[in-house]
């Protein structure tokens, strides 16, 4: 379940970064979403390689540094874009009416 939620929060920080019409984001900011996306997903995955791979310990415990590892990143860049506020709020003026 939190897999889920994982890949949803993943996916819609680009989408809401990239499709933003209040907000213009800098590229660095664009670039770090898509990247966190690719992470969440990659946790997901792993996550599922936990769950249903009958794996050796040797590779599991390879598995779980790189988990802790893109997990940790991840959480690092989202905060990253939360805290640094990277955007350019656009007047209700500038706003194109959806026609």
């Amino acid at each position: 379940m939190i897999s889920v939620g994982l890949v949803v929060c993943s996916i819609a920080l680009p989408i809401s970064v990239f499709f933003s019409r209040q907000r213009i984001y800098d590229i660095w900011a664009r670039i770090v979403s898509i990247v966190v996306c690719v992470l969440g997903i990659a946790l997901a995955v792993l996550d599922f390689t936990f769950w249903c791979a009958s794996i050796p310990w040797s590779s599991h415990i390879i598995v779980a540094l790189i988990h802790a590892l893109f997990g940790g990143v991840w959480i690092g860049l989202g905060l990253c874009i939360l805290i640094a506020k990277p955007y350019r709020k656009v007047s209700d003026e500038k706003l194109e009416p959806l026609a």
